[in-house]
């Protein structure tokens, strides 16, 4: 009895573990061109963010730059003023790197959003015409001349797979694991829709032309297509039918990387080509998001140690070793110099970034006076 409960327990946990894998697949929420148009436009926004938090990264290094290098300048006491160099120095460094790296991946992100925001409004496009349908209409005339009021009047109506309200309910219930479409591995298969006219065939089917008429209750009815409705008098009227459809396209990057290899020149004619270029494009920045990150820390001094351009620095500035005598075994000339002016981890906040307090800011090098203390600085123009 046990080891059955231990196996229903199990059989639970897999079964609930495989779906929580399903929802986080993007492919998995995109059933309509409606639910493939608010995926993508979810992922849209998520890459958005990624660049709005990298320049936020890349300000916070500007802002610590500012502060060292006035510190380098204006301290009244030596010391504060040679730990401020290689502070400055590193982050520098990594300030530009920062920002080589933001600028080839912003570039890249522009080129894949701007593929992926094409597709997405045409999915939205493709969403606000699918399902579309001719609604049973009934003139109450037998003669067209005859017909007032606009009674016989054509039109269309939207049908359960339009976009609309319905699908913000339905897609709001996955939104939770959105976070997660915006991965790599969650993006290997899309499905696209292509909006498709209803052709006129070679057989009566909805919808049509018909006449109102007695056939096992009243009828909109021609031939052997009818629907229930009007009246028996011969009346005209059309029953009801969809003129539109959508056609999926299941894109998969283990299928010649979204199809993009091995295939004919693109053709700005064939609407799949666009969506399969997306589709690598979007996949592709996905992995460059996660490259273009930096972990440089400018408040960690472990930041700063797992770099020998910051030891060597240490070493010139403080004991006027060259680069091979400071970073040999792995700097160990210059570890007590580091702790003692910079601490270790995040006591590097202590023991230099919060004495910049005490440090009024070098109205000289501006040649007009400056209000406030060095932590105030922001940018090199306010220093």
């Amino acid at each position: 009895m046990t080891n059955l409960k231990g196996r229903v327990v199990v059989a639970v946990l897999v079964t609930v573990s495989t779906a929580t894998a399903s929802e986080e697949k993007a492919h998995t929420h995109m059933t309509s061109a409606a639910m493939s148009a608010l995926v993508l436009s979810e992922v849209a926004e998520l890459h958005s963010a990624a660049i709005t938090n990298k320049g936020a990264k890349s300000n916070k290094l500007q802002l610590r730059l500012s502060q060292a290098t006035a510190a380098a300048v204006g301290a009244a006491t030596s010391n504060i003023q040679k730990a401020a160099l290689p502070i400055a120095f590193l982050i520098a460094k990594k300030l530009h790197q920062a920002t080589t790296a933001q600028l080839n991946f912003a570039d890249k992100l522009i080129r894949a959003q701007t593929k992926l925001a094409n597709l997405t409004g045409n999915q939205f496009g493709t969403a606000n015409c699918d399902d579309l349908k001719v609604p049973s209409i009934i003139s109450d005339n037998t003669d067209a001349d005859a017909i007032t009021s606009g009674s016989g009047n054509i039109y269309l109506t939207s049908g359960p797979k339009t976009y609309g309200p319905a699908t913000h309910t339905t897609f709001n219930t996955k939104r939770q694991h959105s976070i997660d479409w915006a991965k790599q591995d969650n993006f290997d298969q899309l499905t696209i829709y292509e909006l498709k006219l209803k052709e006129k065939g070679g057989a009566a089917e909805a919808p049509l032309m018909g006449k109102a008429q007695s056939d096992s209750g009243n009828k909109c009815k021609s031939g052997t297509v009818s629907e229930d409705g009007g009246n028996n008098n011969n009346n005209l009227c059309i029953v009801s039918g969809a003129v539109t459809k959508t056609q999926a396209l299941n894109l998969k990057k283990a299928t010649k990387n979204f199809n993009t290899e091995g295939r004919a020149t693109f053709n700005t004619g064939k609407f799949e080509h666009y969506a399969e270029h997306a589709a690598k494009a979007t996949h592709d920045i996905m992995g460059e998001i996660q490259a273009a990150k930096t972990n440089f820390d400018p408040d960690d001094l472990a930041s700063y140690t797992a770099d020998e351009d910051f030891i060597a620095a240490v070493g010139l500035v403080f004991l006027g070793l060259d680069r091979q005598a400071a970073t040999a075994n792995n700097g160990k000339a210059v570890q007590d110099t580091i702790k003692s002016h910079y601490g270790t981890g995040k006591d590097i906040t202590t023991k230099f970034w919060d004495k910049l307090k005490e440090i009024k800011k070098p109205s000289k090098l501006l040649g007009t006076d400056q209000m406030g203390d060095i932590s105030s600085v922001t940018d090199l123009g306010t220093a």
